[in-house]
């Protein structure tokens, strides 16, 4: 089985280009490699090692909530539905603005525009 870390390992050898220190990783390589779990004993693999990760890194944050917020991201980068409801019944993943609902990508650009609106700039 395929573990977070190498996973992620994977994932950054896009990035080799961005200045990161060792260990750490981009929302671009975490969505990257989320995006490739597929099946429940994975994911939930996937998320013990990323919560492992989280506690870490930032031992002071709500790492669970954290880790759920941005597996949750992933959502909204095209990942397919069947894989959406594998992370929400894996680890209650959830998508910061959408949560665990399925939003087209039309109804997600209308929530932007309303957003956008709605703050100042």
């Amino acid at each position: 089985m395929i573990t977070f870390r190498d996973r992620i390992t994977q994932e950054m050898r896009r990035y080799q280009h961005v200045p990161i220190s060792e260990g750490d990783f981009t929302i671009g390589a975490l969505v990257g490699a989320a995006r490739k779990v597929h099946d429940d004993k994975e994911a939930l693999a996937f998320w013990q090692g990323y919560l492992r990760w989280m506690r870490n890194a930032y031992p002071d944050s709500d790492a669970a909530s954290v880790c759920r917020s941005n597996i949750g991201w992933c959502f909204g980068e095209g990942m397919p539905t069947q894989d959406k409801d594998m992370w929400v019944r894996v680890c209650n993943a959830s998508h910061p603005v959408f949560g665990q609902a399925s939003v087209t990508p039309e109804q997600a650009f209308a929530a932007g525009i309303a957003q956008g609106k709605g703050s100042s700039a």
